[in-house]
């Protein structure tokens, strides 16, 4: 079947970690490493929903500004907060 669904969540647990070893660019090297990443399985979303092997329909929305905060910070004086390196 299919199921209408909000976004679930995957749980990473990735670790970074340096690279030792002589680099003769001078740059520094780092690898990820990943292990099997874990589900949040809250009702009604397409995680959980797909686990359970059915279909599923999300919509998403790409507008990821948090609207709630946008008139406090226009309020902010961020000229004075970052002095001359506004200028």
């Amino acid at each position: 079947g299919v199921d209408v669904t909000k976004l679930g969540k995957r749980l990473y647990r990735d670790e970074l970690k340096k690279v030792e070893r002589d680099v003769s660019d001078g740059r520094t090297s780092y690898r990820i490493y990943g292990y099997e990443p874990g589900l949040d399985d809250e009702p009604g979303t397409d995680i959980g929903a797909i686990a359970r092997g059915r279909l599923t329909v999300t919509p998403l929305s790409l507008d990821w500004t948090h609207h709630d905060e946008l008139e406090g910070l226009r309020d902010r004086d961020f000229e004075r907060l970052l002095g001359a390196a506004a200028s």
